[in-house]
Protein backbone atom coordinates (compact mmCIF):
# COMPACT_ATOMS: atom_id res chain seq x y z
CA UNK A 1 0.00 0.00 0.00
CA UNK A 2 1.37 3.59 -1.10
CA UNK A 3 2.39 5.91 1.85
CA UNK A 4 -1.42 7.53 3.12
CA UNK A 5 0.25 11.20 1.86
CA UNK A 6 1.20 10.18 -1.28
CA UNK A 7 -1.72 9.07 -3.16
CA UNK A 8 -2.98 9.38 -6.84
CA UNK A 9 -6.18 11.20 -7.44
CA UNK A 10 -7.98 12.41 -10.56
CA UNK A 11 -10.88 14.89 -10.84
CA UNK A 12 -13.13 14.93 -13.52
CA UNK A 13 -16.82 15.93 -13.66
CA UNK A 14 -17.40 16.29 -10.25
CA UNK A 15 -15.93 12.86 -9.35
CA UNK A 16 -12.63 11.69 -7.26
CA UNK A 17 -11.08 8.64 -8.95
CA UNK A 18 -7.98 7.33 -6.51
CA UNK A 19 -8.07 3.53 -6.68
CA UNK A 20 -4.72 3.38 -9.27
CA UNK A 21 -2.27 0.17 -9.26
CA UNK A 22 -0.44 1.91 -11.43
CA UNK A 23 1.00 5.35 -11.60
CA UNK A 24 3.17 7.38 -13.99
CA UNK A 25 3.14 11.26 -14.21
CA UNK A 26 5.52 13.06 -16.12
CA UNK A 27 6.61 16.66 -16.13
CA UNK A 28 9.34 17.79 -18.23
CA UNK A 29 10.96 21.07 -18.85
CA UNK A 30 10.99 22.33 -22.30
CA UNK A 31 8.21 19.96 -23.06
CA UNK A 32 5.32 21.59 -24.38
CA UNK A 33 3.09 18.80 -22.51
CA UNK A 34 3.43 16.69 -19.78
CA UNK A 35 1.33 13.30 -19.59
CA UNK A 36 0.29 10.83 -17.62
CA UNK A 37 -0.60 7.12 -17.71
CA UNK A 38 -2.80 5.42 -14.84
CA UNK A 39 -4.19 2.29 -14.51
CA UNK A 40 -6.55 -0.08 -11.49
CA UNK A 41 -6.17 -4.07 -12.22
CA UNK A 42 -7.85 -6.25 -9.64
CA UNK A 43 -8.72 -10.47 -10.07
CA UNK A 44 -11.79 -11.32 -11.23
CA UNK A 45 -13.66 -11.85 -8.18
CA UNK A 46 -12.71 -8.35 -7.14
CA UNK A 47 -15.01 -5.38 -5.56
CA UNK A 48 -15.22 -3.56 -9.38
CA UNK A 49 -12.99 -0.69 -8.90
CA UNK A 50 -12.26 -0.94 -12.60
CA UNK A 51 -15.71 -1.34 -13.37
CA UNK A 52 -16.58 2.28 -11.49
CA UNK A 53 -13.61 4.16 -13.88
CA UNK A 54 -16.18 6.29 -16.55
CA UNK A 55 -13.29 8.12 -17.71
CA UNK A 56 -13.43 8.56 -21.35
CA UNK A 57 -11.24 10.48 -24.39
CA UNK A 58 -12.23 13.92 -24.24
CA UNK A 59 -12.91 14.42 -20.60
CA UNK A 60 -11.13 17.42 -18.65
CA UNK A 61 -9.35 16.32 -15.76
CA UNK A 62 -6.78 17.23 -12.90
CA UNK A 63 -4.43 15.01 -11.25
CA UNK A 64 -3.45 15.46 -7.83
CA UNK A 65 -0.32 13.72 -6.47
CA UNK A 66 0.20 13.80 -2.56
CA UNK A 67 -2.57 16.67 -2.50
CA UNK A 68 -1.03 18.69 -5.30
CA UNK A 69 -2.60 19.47 -8.41
CA UNK A 70 0.52 18.95 -11.24
CA UNK A 71 -1.14 18.38 -14.48
CA UNK A 72 -4.73 19.88 -15.66
CA UNK A 73 -5.45 17.88 -19.34
CA UNK A 74 -7.51 15.73 -21.04
CA UNK A 75 -8.22 11.83 -21.11
CA UNK A 76 -6.61 10.90 -24.55
CA UNK A 77 -7.26 7.56 -24.19
CA UNK A 78 -8.67 4.75 -22.66
CA UNK A 79 -7.68 1.03 -22.46
CA UNK A 80 -10.34 -1.85 -20.86
CA UNK A 81 -9.59 -5.21 -20.99
CA UNK A 82 -11.56 -8.47 -19.45
CA UNK A 83 -9.44 -11.55 -19.06
CA UNK A 84 -10.77 -15.05 -16.97
CA UNK A 85 -8.08 -14.10 -14.46
CA UNK A 86 -8.05 -9.95 -14.23
CA UNK A 87 -9.71 -6.97 -15.27
CA UNK A 88 -8.26 -3.48 -15.80
CA UNK A 89 -8.62 -0.12 -17.33
CA UNK A 90 -5.91 1.98 -18.24
CA UNK A 91 -6.27 5.45 -19.05
CA UNK A 92 -3.57 8.34 -20.91
CA UNK A 93 -3.85 11.73 -21.17
CA UNK A 94 -1.86 15.07 -21.51
CA UNK A 95 -2.06 18.71 -20.14
CA UNK A 96 -4.36 21.13 -21.77
CA UNK A 97 -0.96 22.45 -24.03
CA UNK A 98 -0.96 19.19 -25.57
CA UNK A 99 -3.44 20.19 -28.53
CA UNK A 100 -0.59 22.89 -29.34
CA UNK A 101 1.90 19.93 -30.20
CA UNK A 102 -0.54 18.24 -32.71
CA UNK A 103 -2.86 21.08 -34.13
CA UNK A 104 -1.81 23.29 -37.09
CA UNK A 105 -1.31 26.92 -36.68
CA UNK A 106 -4.47 29.21 -38.23
CA UNK A 107 -4.07 32.29 -37.57
CA UNK A 108 -5.19 35.68 -39.25
CA UNK A 109 -3.68 37.22 -41.13
CA UNK A 110 -1.05 35.04 -40.63
CA UNK A 111 2.00 37.35 -40.86
CA UNK A 112 3.32 39.78 -37.58
CA UNK A 113 5.16 42.60 -38.16
CA UNK A 114 7.39 44.17 -34.98
CA UNK A 115 5.90 41.72 -32.48
CA UNK A 116 7.06 40.23 -29.83
CA UNK A 117 7.50 36.80 -29.13
CA UNK A 118 4.47 37.31 -25.89
CA UNK A 119 2.27 38.86 -28.40
CA UNK A 120 2.85 36.34 -30.76
CA UNK A 121 2.20 33.83 -28.84
CA UNK A 122 -0.88 34.85 -27.08
CA UNK A 123 -2.07 35.48 -30.26
CA UNK A 124 -1.52 31.94 -31.61
CA UNK A 125 -2.49 30.32 -29.03
CA UNK A 126 -5.96 32.27 -28.13
CA UNK A 127 -8.71 29.72 -30.33
CA UNK A 128 -7.56 27.10 -27.67
CA UNK A 129 -8.41 28.99 -24.77
CA UNK A 130 -4.85 28.81 -23.41
CA UNK A 131 -2.71 31.72 -21.30
CA UNK A 132 0.96 32.24 -22.21
CA UNK A 133 2.81 33.84 -19.46
CA UNK A 134 6.24 35.25 -19.23
CA UNK A 135 8.42 33.55 -16.66
CA UNK A 136 12.35 34.55 -15.84
CA UNK A 137 12.73 35.49 -19.74
CA UNK A 138 16.02 35.78 -21.15
CA UNK A 139 17.94 38.63 -22.35
CA UNK A 140 15.97 39.95 -25.78
CA UNK A 141 13.07 37.90 -25.17
CA UNK A 142 10.92 41.09 -25.80
CA UNK A 143 12.77 42.10 -28.88
CA UNK A 144 9.94 42.46 -31.58
CA UNK A 145 10.53 40.51 -34.95
CA UNK A 146 10.19 42.96 -37.86
CA UNK A 147 8.22 40.43 -39.75
CA UNK A 148 7.27 36.16 -39.14
CA UNK A 149 4.89 34.18 -41.14
CA UNK A 150 3.03 30.87 -40.14
CA UNK A 151 4.30 28.17 -42.67
CA UNK A 152 1.25 26.58 -44.51
CA UNK A 153 0.73 23.43 -42.55
CA UNK A 154 3.06 24.35 -39.64
CA UNK A 155 1.89 23.23 -35.82
CA UNK A 156 1.47 25.66 -33.70
CA UNK A 157 4.36 23.76 -31.61
CA UNK A 158 6.66 24.45 -34.69
CA UNK A 159 5.39 27.55 -35.64
CA UNK A 160 6.14 29.07 -31.87
CA UNK A 161 9.19 26.77 -31.36
CA UNK A 162 10.71 28.16 -34.32
CA UNK A 163 10.40 32.34 -32.90
CA UNK A 164 11.72 30.89 -29.62
CA UNK A 165 15.06 29.61 -30.54
CA UNK A 166 15.42 33.19 -31.97
CA UNK A 167 15.24 34.60 -28.43
CA UNK A 168 16.23 32.06 -26.86
CA UNK A 169 13.33 31.09 -24.90
CA UNK A 170 12.51 27.79 -23.51
CA UNK A 171 8.54 27.05 -23.98
CA UNK A 172 6.96 24.29 -21.32
CA UNK A 173 4.06 24.20 -19.57
CA UNK A 174 2.90 24.51 -15.71
CA UNK A 175 0.62 22.37 -13.92
CA UNK A 176 -2.61 24.80 -14.74
CA UNK A 177 -2.23 23.82 -17.90
CA UNK A 178 -0.46 27.78 -19.49
CA UNK A 179 1.87 28.16 -21.80
CA UNK A 180 5.04 29.68 -20.39
CA UNK A 181 8.13 30.79 -22.51
CA UNK A 182 12.14 31.59 -20.13
CA UNK A 183 14.53 30.00 -18.37
CA UNK A 184 15.53 28.42 -15.18
CA UNK A 185 17.18 31.38 -13.18
CA UNK A 186 20.91 31.47 -13.00
CA UNK A 187 21.27 32.47 -9.06
CA UNK A 188 18.57 29.57 -8.49
CA UNK A 189 19.00 28.26 -4.22
CA UNK A 190 19.24 24.87 -4.43
CA UNK A 191 16.10 23.42 -3.45
CA UNK A 192 17.36 19.98 -2.01
CA UNK A 193 20.19 17.52 -1.53
CA UNK A 194 20.50 14.16 -3.70
CA UNK A 195 23.73 12.29 -1.93
CA UNK A 196 24.91 8.99 -2.30
CA UNK A 197 24.60 6.59 0.49
CA UNK A 198 21.64 8.70 1.78
CA UNK A 199 18.35 9.59 -0.34
CA UNK A 200 19.87 8.17 -3.73
CA UNK A 201 18.11 5.18 -4.32
CA UNK A 202 19.54 4.08 -7.78
CA UNK A 203 21.55 7.01 -10.04
CA UNK A 204 23.21 6.74 -13.26
CA UNK A 205 25.42 9.33 -15.50
CA UNK A 206 26.52 9.71 -18.90
CA UNK A 207 29.51 12.73 -19.37
CA UNK A 208 29.97 13.19 -23.24
CA UNK A 209 31.73 15.38 -25.54
CA UNK A 210 30.68 14.33 -28.59
CA UNK A 211 27.75 16.82 -28.77
CA UNK A 212 29.78 19.40 -27.77
CA UNK A 213 31.99 22.08 -30.07
CA UNK A 214 34.39 24.24 -29.27
CA UNK A 215 33.12 27.00 -31.23
CA UNK A 216 29.26 27.70 -32.80
CA UNK A 217 29.31 29.79 -35.84
CA UNK A 218 26.22 30.89 -36.84
CA UNK A 219 25.44 32.59 -39.99
CA UNK A 220 22.38 34.66 -41.33
CA UNK A 221 20.56 37.19 -43.74
CA UNK A 222 18.92 40.20 -42.54
CA UNK A 223 15.90 42.13 -44.61
CA UNK A 224 17.42 45.36 -45.87
CA UNK A 225 16.27 48.65 -45.29
CA UNK A 226 16.99 52.42 -45.72
CA UNK A 227 19.61 52.55 -42.56
CA UNK A 228 20.75 48.83 -43.28
CA UNK A 229 21.88 47.74 -47.07
CA UNK A 230 24.56 45.31 -48.30
CA UNK A 231 26.83 43.16 -46.68
CA UNK A 232 25.48 44.73 -43.02
CA UNK A 233 22.63 42.34 -44.22
CA UNK A 234 23.48 39.98 -46.57
CA UNK A 235 26.79 38.32 -44.34
CA UNK A 236 25.88 38.37 -41.11
CA UNK A 237 28.31 36.12 -38.62
CA UNK A 238 28.48 35.70 -34.97
CA UNK A 239 30.53 33.47 -32.63
CA UNK A 240 29.55 31.36 -29.44
CA UNK A 241 33.02 30.14 -27.80
CA UNK A 242 33.17 26.86 -25.69
CA UNK A 243 36.88 27.13 -23.85
CA UNK A 244 36.38 23.57 -21.80
CA UNK A 245 36.80 22.25 -25.12
CA UNK A 246 40.56 22.66 -26.14
CA UNK A 247 40.62 20.74 -29.43
CA UNK A 248 39.56 22.23 -32.67
CA UNK A 249 35.85 21.28 -33.39
CA UNK A 250 33.47 24.02 -35.33
CA UNK A 251 30.04 23.62 -35.52
CA UNK A 252 28.06 26.15 -38.26
CA UNK A 253 24.49 26.85 -37.34
CA UNK A 254 22.14 28.56 -40.55
CA UNK A 255 19.24 30.70 -38.85
CA UNK A 256 16.02 29.40 -39.11
CA UNK A 257 14.85 33.13 -39.78
CA UNK A 258 16.23 36.24 -41.35
CA UNK A 259 18.03 37.82 -37.89
CA UNK A 260 19.78 40.85 -37.34
CA UNK A 261 23.26 40.15 -35.44
CA UNK A 262 21.29 40.19 -31.95
CA UNK A 263 18.68 38.06 -32.79
CA UNK A 264 21.61 35.82 -34.41
CA UNK A 265 23.86 36.05 -31.44
CA UNK A 266 20.38 35.13 -29.10
CA UNK A 267 19.98 31.97 -31.42
CA UNK A 268 23.63 30.70 -31.58
CA UNK A 269 23.76 31.90 -27.14
CA UNK A 270 20.96 29.07 -26.98
CA UNK A 271 22.47 26.04 -28.78
CA UNK A 272 26.14 26.60 -27.16
CA UNK A 273 24.54 27.18 -23.74
CA UNK A 274 22.35 24.03 -24.47
CA UNK A 275 25.06 21.50 -25.90
CA UNK A 276 27.16 22.37 -23.07
CA UNK A 277 24.23 21.45 -20.73
CA UNK A 278 23.29 18.18 -22.01
CA UNK A 279 26.97 17.26 -21.60
CA UNK A 280 26.10 15.32 -18.35
CA UNK A 281 22.68 13.19 -18.79
CA UNK A 282 21.93 12.16 -15.20
CA UNK A 283 19.09 9.83 -13.65
CA UNK A 284 18.25 9.41 -10.14
CA UNK A 285 15.56 7.79 -8.45
CA UNK A 286 14.43 8.45 -4.82
CA UNK A 287 12.18 6.99 -2.42
CA UNK A 288 8.69 8.54 -2.62
CA UNK A 289 7.35 11.80 -4.49
CA UNK A 290 7.90 14.42 -1.75
CA UNK A 291 11.36 16.07 -1.46
CA UNK A 292 13.19 15.83 2.68
CA UNK A 293 11.92 19.18 3.70
CA UNK A 294 8.32 18.33 1.60
CA UNK A 295 6.95 19.42 -1.27
CA UNK A 296 6.96 17.36 -5.00
CA UNK A 297 9.98 17.11 -6.82
CA UNK A 298 9.48 19.36 -9.19
CA UNK A 299 10.78 19.90 -13.29
CA UNK A 300 13.19 23.22 -13.80
CA UNK A 301 14.48 23.15 -10.01
CA UNK A 302 18.10 23.17 -9.25
CA UNK A 303 19.82 20.66 -7.08
CA UNK A 304 23.08 19.52 -5.06
CA UNK A 305 24.07 15.90 -5.90
CA UNK A 306 26.75 14.48 -4.17
CA UNK A 307 27.86 11.22 -5.45
CA UNK A 308 31.62 10.45 -5.65
CA UNK A 309 31.10 7.34 -7.33
CA UNK A 310 29.16 9.41 -10.53
CA UNK A 311 31.36 12.54 -10.86
CA UNK A 312 35.24 12.68 -11.29
CA UNK A 313 35.63 16.37 -10.26
CA UNK A 314 37.58 17.21 -7.45
CA UNK A 315 34.98 16.42 -4.90
CA UNK A 316 32.86 14.53 -6.39
CA UNK A 317 29.40 16.85 -6.17
CA UNK A 318 27.48 18.63 -8.95
CA UNK A 319 25.09 21.12 -9.15
CA UNK A 320 22.41 19.94 -11.55
CA UNK A 321 19.09 21.12 -12.43
CA UNK A 322 15.75 18.99 -12.88
CA UNK A 323 14.61 18.58 -16.40
CA UNK A 324 12.17 15.95 -16.14
CA UNK A 325 10.58 14.61 -13.17
CA UNK A 326 8.19 11.17 -13.34
CA UNK A 327 6.70 9.74 -10.14
CA UNK A 328 5.84 6.42 -10.30
CA UNK A 329 3.98 3.58 -8.00
CA UNK A 330 3.33 0.28 -9.10
CA UNK A 331 2.46 -2.61 -6.55
CA UNK A 332 6.07 -4.19 -7.28
CA UNK A 333 8.42 -0.81 -6.87
CA UNK A 334 6.30 1.13 -4.52
CA UNK A 335 6.11 4.50 -4.63
CA UNK A 336 9.13 6.79 -6.20
CA UNK A 337 10.66 9.40 -8.26
CA UNK A 338 12.59 9.09 -11.02
CA UNK A 339 14.58 12.87 -12.15
CA UNK A 340 16.37 13.65 -15.33
CA UNK A 341 19.02 16.05 -14.14
CA UNK A 342 21.43 18.12 -16.75
CA UNK A 343 23.67 21.05 -16.15
CA UNK A 344 21.41 24.38 -15.68
CA UNK A 345 22.88 25.77 -18.97
CA UNK A 346 20.86 23.40 -20.66
CA UNK A 347 17.31 24.37 -19.27
CA UNK A 348 18.19 28.16 -20.49
CA UNK A 349 20.94 29.58 -17.76
CA UNK A 350 23.24 31.68 -19.91
CA UNK A 351 26.79 30.12 -19.47
CA UNK A 352 29.24 32.40 -17.81
CA UNK A 353 33.13 31.51 -17.50
CA UNK A 354 34.70 30.24 -14.41
CA UNK A 355 37.53 31.24 -12.66
CA UNK A 356 40.20 29.88 -14.66
CA UNK A 357 38.14 31.10 -18.01
CA UNK A 358 36.00 27.90 -18.70
CA UNK A 359 32.51 27.53 -19.19
CA UNK A 360 31.00 25.24 -16.71
CA UNK A 361 30.83 21.02 -17.78
CA UNK A 362 31.21 18.78 -15.16
CA UNK A 363 34.67 18.70 -14.43
CA UNK A 364 34.73 22.93 -13.67
CA UNK A 365 35.05 24.14 -10.56
CA UNK A 366 31.98 26.53 -10.92
CA UNK A 367 29.58 23.82 -11.43
CA UNK A 368 30.54 21.90 -8.41
CA UNK A 369 28.44 22.29 -4.72
CA UNK A 370 31.07 24.56 -3.32
CA UNK A 371 30.60 23.37 0.23
CA UNK A 372 28.91 20.23 0.20
CA UNK A 373 27.07 18.94 3.24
Amino acid sequence: MPNASEICEVAAGGAQYRDWTNVSVTRRYGDWASSFSLAVAEPSGGAGSWAKIKLKPGDPVTIILAGNPVIRGFIEVRQAVIAARAHGVQVQGRSKTGDLVSASAIIKPGEFKNYSFEAIAKKAIEPFGLQFKMQNPPDGAARPFKSVQVFHGETVFQFLERLARQRGIICTDDKDGNLIGGSVKADAAPAADLEEGKNIFEARVIIRDDTVFSKIEGYSQDRGSDSAWGKDVSQIKVDANNPTMSRYKPLILISEEPSSKKDLQDRVDREQAQRIGTAVECTVVVQGWLKPKGGLWKEGEVLNVKAPSLFPNSNGSQKLAVQSVTYLQDPHHGTTTSLELVLPQALGVKFTQGPGGEAPNAFSPGNEQANPA
